[in-house]
């Protein structure tokens, strides 16, 4: 199964371990099924330049895989060991997973291993550390592990090798998801090694592959990594950034862009975001685009087109992933180096969304999404096709069809009206649909999360409706059922 509706959270949000039970608590109010944890172990004190300035400290240059990070630690080794697998426990019996993130690719230039085994480390012509990652972002705080090389094979890889001894410690304490970072980066031999040992020890986890800017080429590779159980693909999810980067793009589009790439290596489809921790907030870009537009008015347009684009990516794919702070619309940055990211300014973010009433608290709405999201089968995989033609030319119509993974029976439909112009205010609903709305004015101010439908005041950023299939036949929000759909009927809920 997938279906992951997973809550990513940097863990120097939180901060002390008895404090992470925050997570579970917010993950639940927000109707998702798994939290993600950036790695949590020590890091390193070298700096590097990212976004023009000196940083350190970063959750993915780690110095000792079998380790807490200080920063989390109240108490000593043992106990705090002892408190992440509690948390870890206490998720799992609310009905959450809890995903690691794998990091393979590379350690902190200051591990010990780069100073004891300097042989099993990528080097450029002149000795010197090799520097990999992207050309605008070079990882210049860690080292490169030299696959090539068969004592670091050996090392990581072989018999009781460094990596398979990692998986027996985060399955020791209880992780039942993983992240592959940066996964085509590697050999694929790599992850097919390390994840079907893990299959081997729980069978039920579930892998996320880290495929952004992913190309075609590696798509082919990636797709050579097998489940030793059944040879199908090693990898449930892949990551798609068409939530992230949808400016108004019709169906065929998007189908476009998937094709031959994330589709395509993995088991049941993709993971849809808006944010994460690779880039500067959505609301944060919206705040600079209605710079000049009244503080009120900026944040009703900000929280409506976070909702909209949050649709897009929840709908179209799989599964969908949501930051810790985009329910309040947070405008800074969330990055994973040392000072980026403190508790403090969590719980003042929250508490500032609470104080007063404000369309920056998108969370009830997020909920209501995920609640419908979480009603469809797990394991469907997602085709999204052009809808009708609306009366708006600023109204886009996207239908996603959810398919049986094993007979292609279409199990429901979800369409998604969105206003891709938000600049020219609320389109109006079309009009061959508006019956359907009329037989179920208690839930119009549901249809858009956003001003009140019932005297038609049109689309703000989205609506949502469903049409059942053979697995819903019928649909219910906050306890509500709708008449169950028959082929040519109006549809017959909005959400």
């Amino acid at each position: 199964m997938a279906g992951l509706i997973l809550y990513s959270v940097n863990p120097r949000s939180l901060g002390v371990l008895p404090q992470w039970t925050t997570a579970i608590n917010e993950a639940e109010r927000l109707e998702c099924n798994c939290i993600h944890l950036n790695p949590f172990h020590p890091t390193t004190q070298t700096g590097k330049i990212k976004d023009g300035a000196q940083q350190s400290g970063s959750l993915y240059a780690i110095t000792d895989h079998f380790a807490i990070n200080p920063e989390f630690c109240e108490q000593d080794a043992v106990v705090s060991k002892t408190q992440l697998h509690d948390f870890i426990r206490n998720a799992h019996g609310r009905k959450l997973r809890v995903m690691a993130d794998l990091v393979l690719g590379h350690v902190a230039i200051d591990h010990p291993l780069v100073k004891s085994n300097p042989e099993f480390f990528r080097r450029n012509a002149d000795g010197t550390l090799y520097i990999g990652g992207p050309v605008d972002d070079p990882w210049s705080d860690v080292a490169t592990i030299d696959y090539e090389n068969p004592a670091a094979w050996n090392y990581f890889l072989g018999e009781q090798g460094y990596w398979l001894r990692l998986m027996d410690y985060y399955l020791d304490l209880g992780f039942n998801a993983f992240r592959c970072d940066a996964v085509y980066w590697l050999p694929q031999l790599v992850w097919e090694q390390v994840l079907n040992y893990a299959h081997r020890r729980n069978p039920d986890i579930i892998i996320l592959a880290e495929t952004l800017g992913l190309s075609g080429q590696d798509a082919e590779l990636m797709q050579e990594a097998l489940r030793e159980v059944d040879s199908r693909i090693i990898y449930d999810l892949a990551y798609d950034d068409v939530g992230r980067n949808w400016d108004g793009k019709d169906a065929t589009t998007l189908n476009q862009g998937r094709a031959g790439r994330v589709d395509c290596v993995s088991h049941f489809g993709t993971l849809g975001f808006v944010d994460s921790h690779d880039f500067a907030p959505r609301a944060k870009l919206l705040r600079d685009v209605y710079k000049d537009t009244r503080e009120a008015t900026a944040d009703i347009k900000i929280a409506m087109q976070c909702l909209r684009d949050y649709a897009v990516a929840c709908f179209t794919n799989n599964s969908v992933l949501i930051p810790r702070g985009f329910q309040w619309c947070i405008e800074s940055n969330t990055g994973v180096f040392r000072q980026q990211v403190t508790p403090e300014f969590f719980q003042q973010l929250k508490a500032d969304r609470r104080a007063v009433p404000t369309a920056l608290n998108i969370g009830p709405a997020l909920a209501e999404m995920h609640e419908l999201r979480g009603k469809i089968p797990h394991d469907a995989r997602v085709r999204v096709s052009n809808a009708v033609v609306t009366d708006s030319p600023y109204l886009a119509a996207i239908q996603c069809d959810f398919h049986n993974h094993d007979d292609d029976r279409v199990l429901a439909s979800i369409i998604l009206l969105l206003n891709t112009a938000m600049q020219h205010g609320a389109q109006k609903f079309p009009e061959t649909w508006w019956r359907g709305l009329k037989e179920a004015q208690s839930n119009a101010q549901r249809i858009q999360f956003g001003p009140d439908m019932k005297n038609r005041a049109g689309i703000t950023g989205v609506a949502i409706l469903v049409v059942p299939g053979d697995h819903m036949q019928r649909m219910a929000l906050n306890q509500r059922q709708a008449p169950a759909a028959k082929p040519g009927d109006e549809l017959n809920l909005v959400a």
